[in-house]
């Protein structure tokens, strides 16, 4: 079972709104089920085995209900019994004669499916496996769906929701009892009333501590991080460093959320305890987290102030120097002056230049590292930044002793660097740290420390203990002991070969006959060598046909103006994208326009504010609330619009128009930047645009929709978040990406991964093919390639290399920690160098295809333009800056990027929907051709501003589902009426 085939697992009615795709899958008779009917003599007890073996596919429990069973149901299973549908019945009426056969029927369903009914050893083991997993997971409602997963799983029968409910409240409850008898020897006699009296002090005047507590950082500048060190020492002072109760990430926020949104004032002193010691615990990781961020940010930006007077200062030299001619011509054509007199000007003239040796061959880096010494407050303020934070250097022992030789030199108040100081960085600061001047060499010593630890931290060699991303990276893959024992079922599970010689030779037959191809190609013309560069033609922009155009207009001038407040309601009763987003259908009118409210005003520039006056009736507290709610549900591991999100691609891939598109296994994936506010911590500069943004970045289907998004910092590497998206949105085989989603490592990862990282390569001219060593070359291709690649390399780090894979297939870290603790800051890494050589001969191979191939070279072009065609109907939708009020979290970042996903999916299905319709109606007055180049992601005819009416009249019974709410006997005459 897919996982939408697993969305109706449980229910004790029929769904309302069930739609033809859906009633195929589960109501479809195979030959055992019709060999099962058949035994039934009457027509009617015929059609009512037929219902009850489709309904318990569906639900995994029997059909009982009394309510009518849709008409679509009716005639789908009819016809394919050869009957005449009956025009309404219910399951009362199919059995009215005999209440017997009712439960002979079941039984004849749950024999053709194979289900058996759960004993109570399987009851024993079913709460054996949720305590296993309720350690990663503790919501109630995610243990029911696991047990509800393990049940279907294990072919038995689903248990009614209040017994599951049950069996999860238990395990929970037999969990948290643990971690309170270890929280009580952890904190001894801590009085139960201090955390709530400290927390519901105030920090400032009208703010207490616990909503200063949940503030993310104010800015990146001195002030904000005094702000930030301030809380990490209150939480010191609370006793959050040892409130380590071995908790998942997922566990952890599962148990502070009871915290995390409650205001001060609420808090009593019988507030749990296990709530408070969670809560107050995760603040000292993000924290962690958020400190480690924002000191990493200043260091760059430190290093970009001296880069920045380097090259002013250069350049004032070499200004100087063009003058210096004429300033020596002037001196010799004056006659009054001796030579005496004319030496010492001139000498005077040249003094900048032979002192500095501005001239000498100085590198612009050694001119930046001298600029960097004289910062001293700032490179100071920094590493005691560090040092506030708790960051373990141990894996580093340069690092250690410069840390160790500056807390002596900072102990002694010294102002100088010992003559006899060690240089533990190398001969790049050898010059700086020997110079005469001991104070300007301390200053050298420090900026070299801050560098060194800026780039450990990066690599993992130094690590932040109480942190989610900066811990050591062995505390984030697959534990050593579980690697030992499953090692080879994990290597089966990635579908690759256990040794490195076997890789190898996969490799280096699709080297060889990449090579053939592109020697071919060169021989041919199409590709030519000169100089030692690849020169290939152009690619012509495909000229789009007149009738595709007249296919396109006629199309969407059926389809008509409308506005998004009636494509949120249509979709969304068509797909019940609300439904996955709140976890449950909506509980009335009121509830259901406030979610719609609140996702507009998350996925555009518009406030709660806003969307109260552009809703009647709606206030703006109400979408406030909404909108929290949304940004809670991520906080709390439940991804409200990631599912959201899922249940509107699987409906729009079931479209028959969306197979035109594509296949669904390729697509690409770029960043789009949003301009935000220049006071988030997270704003960036847009070297394009010249604002300060944060970007969302996309995975997009060749079919058009978004697959996957996630928002990402602007300037950092995007590969981590290519191979995110695509492996966890199961299906995408290639990826076509630009230079910036691209590095050797992550391609070497993705092969592992099996996902193709499919670059377009900038400046092509200067790129060379890499080999292994003694690798046999074409002659033709001999001036570009370079038989660089060491398969010992490969060998040497083979086993860890695959270890790191496994680790992130199966969710033990994220692709996009992983590709920044491998970047190349890690150089000499066995493991980087491994995934490193590997990249690189993958390289080789995407571009032998990509040299030879104009096809191919015009597809990855044509699936990157049209990634960055998707971003326009993003733009239209959210148009506006991220205000500083909201963005300052990574949970609202997301929901943000989540909401507008979610909203550009929308409109994509909604075009698509209707697209198919219109053809369906009329296949013949459209070719297929035309079709094909016409994108669902028009917008021009929908009004996405103005005042929004949400009119659920017309589609309130799938929107709200009723059947939930009213008794069966209310159900039955409802549907009666109609």
């Amino acid at each position: 079972m897919s996982d939408w085939e697993k969305r109706y697992l449980g229910w004790e009615h029929f769904p309302v709104g069930l739609d033809e795709a859906e009633i195929a899958v589960f109501f479809a008779l195979a030959e055992a089920d019709l060999a099962a009917i058949k035994v039934h003599r009457l027509d009617t007890n015929r059609l009512a085995v037929a219902i009850q073996i489709g309904y318990m596919r569906m639900t995994g429990v029997a059909l009982n209900s009394v309510e009518m069973i849709p008409p679509a149901v009716l005639t789908y299973v009819a016809g394919q019994l050869d009957q005449t549908p009956p025009q309404l019945t219910s399951i009362r009426a199919l059995y009215r004669r005999r209440r017997r056969t009712l439960y002979d029927h079941q039984e004849v369903a749950r024999s053709v499916l194979g289900l058996r009914v759960l004993s109570e050893h399987g009851r024993r083991k079913l709460k054996t496996h949720l305590r296993k997993i309720v350690p990663v997971q503790v919501v109630q409602r995610e243990l029911v769906r696991e047990a509800r997963r393990w049940l279907q799983h294990n072919r038995c029968l689903q248990l009614g929701e209040r017994t599951l409910l049950d069996l999860a409240r238990e395990v929970r409850r037999d969990f948290e009892t643990g971690l309170r008898e270890r929280l009580s020897q952890i904190i001894g006699d801590v009085p139960a009333t201090r955390w709530v009296d400290e927390l519901r002090a105030e920090a400032s005047p009208g703010v207490s501590r616990l909503e200063w507590l949940r503030a993310g950082p104010k800015s990146k500048r001195p002030k904000g991080l005094a702000d930030h060190f301030g809380k990490l020492r209150f939480l010191k002072e609370m006793g959050a460093d040892r409130l380590d109760l071995g908790l998942t990430e997922p566990a952890l926020r599962a148990l502070a959320m009871p915290l995390r949104h409650r205001k001060a004032a609420a808090l009593r002193p019988g507030t749990d305890q296990l709530a408070l010691a969670c809560f107050l615990r995760l603040r000292r990781h993000e924290l962690g987290d958020h400190g480690v961020d924002v000191a990493l940010h200043r260091t760059a930006d430190v290093w970009r102030q001296a880069r920045q007077r380097a090259e002013d200062r250069q350049a004032g030299l070499w200004r100087r120097l063009r003058q210096l001619p004429q300033d020596l011509a002037l001196l010799a054509g004056d006659a009054s002056l001796e030579d005496s007199r004319f030496r010492a000007a001139a000498l005077e003239l040249v003094a900048p230049f032979v002192a500095q040796e501005a001239i000498a061959p100085t590198t612009r880096v050694a001119l930046i590292r001298e600029e960097l010494a004289g910062q001293g407050l700032a490179v100071s303020e920094l590493l005691a930044a560090f040092t506030e934070i708790g960051v373990d250097v141990s894996g580093n022992a340069a690092l250690t002793l410069a840390l160790s030789t500056l807390a002596r030199i900072d102990g002694e108040n010294a102002k100088m660097l010992p003559q006899a100081t060690v240089n533990p960085f190398g001969a790049t600061w050898q010059g700086l740290i020997a110079q005469a001047d001991r104070r300007q060499a301390l200053g050298a010593y420090k900026a070299a420390t801050l560098l060194l630890l800026k780039r450990t931290l990066r690599n993992g060699q130094a690590h932040c203990p109480v942190s989610l991303r900066y811990r050591a990276i062995d505390d984030q893959l697959i534990p050593d002991t579980t690697w030992r024992r499953d090692k080879w079922v994990l290597i089966r599970a990635l579908g690759l070969p256990g040794g490195p010689e076997q890789a190898l030779s996969g490799l280096r037959a699709r080297l060889g006959s990449g090579l053939a191809m592109l020697a071919q190609a060169v021989k041919a013309g199409d590709v030519r060598v000169e100089d030692g560069h690849f020169v290939i033609p152009k690619i012509k922009p495909d000229v789009e046909d007149p009738a595709t155009a007249v296919v396109r207009r006629r199309i969407f001038g059926r389809i008509g103006p409308t506005q998004l407040a009636d494509i949120l309601v249509e979709t969304d009763s068509v797909t019940r994208f609300s439904h996955a987003a709140l976890g449950r259908a909506p509980r009335g009118d009121a509830e259901l326009i406030a979610f719609y409210a609140a996702l507009l005003a998350l996925g555009s520039d518009l406030s709660a504010a806003d969307m109260a006056r552009m809703v009647p009736g709606l206030a703006a507290d109400t979408v406030a609330a909404m909108i929290r709610r949304i940004e809670h549900s991520l906080d709390h591991g439940k991804s409200g619009l990631r599912a959201a999100n899922n249940t509107v691609l699987d409906h729009f891939r079931r479209l028959p128009v969306a197979k035109l598109w594509g296949d669904g296994v390729t697509a690409s994936s770029d960043m789009m930047s949003i301009e935000t506010s220049r006071k988030l911590w997270s704003a960036r500069l847009d070297p394009r645009r010249r604002t300060a943004s944060v970007g969302t970045y996309t995975h997009i289907l060749d079919q058009w929709a978004i697959a996957w998004d996630q928002p990402i910092l602007l300037g950092t590497r995007q590969a981590g978040a290519a191979i995110e998206g695509a492996l966890r949105h199961t299906g995408i085989e290639r990826l076509a990406v630009d230079t910036h989603g691209y590095t050797h490592f992550a391609a070497g990862i993705g092969k592992a991964l099996g996902i193709d990282l499919c670059v377009r390569p900038s400046g092509l001219a200067d790129r060379k093919l890499y080999l292994p060593r003694g690798f046999a070359v074409p002659d033709a291709l001999i001036p570009i390639t370079r038989c660089s690649v060491a398969p010992g390399t490969i060998v040497r780090g083979y086993d860890e290399f695959l270890r790191v894979a496994a680790s992130l297939k199966h969710g033990w870290c994220s692709a996009s920690w992983l590709i920044e603790r491998f970047g190349s800051a890690a150089k000499g890494n066995p493991v980087y160098e491994t995934g490193a050589a590997i990249g690189e001969l993958a390289r080789t191979i995407h571009l032998c295809d990509y040299l030879a191939n104009e096809e191919y070279r015009r597809t990855i072009h044509a699936l990157l333009a049209q990634g960055e065609a998707v971003h326009t109907l993003q733009r239209a939708i959210h148009d506006g800056p991220i205000t500083a009020a909201h963005g300052r979290s990574n949970e609202e970042l997301t929901a943000i990027s989540g909401a507008l996903t979610l909203i550009a999916n929308l409109v994509i299905f909604w075009n698509a929907r209707n697209i198919d319709a219109i053809v369906t109606e009329a296949p013949d007055q459209f070719d297929q051709t035309h079709l094909a180049r016409i994108a669902p992601i028009a917008h021009a005819h929908i009004n996405m501003r103005g005042t929004l009416r949400f009119n659920l009249q017309l589609h309130r019974d799938a929107l709200l589902d009723y059947s939930l709410k009213i008794t069966p006997k209310a159900q039955n005459w409802r549907q009666s009426r109609k």
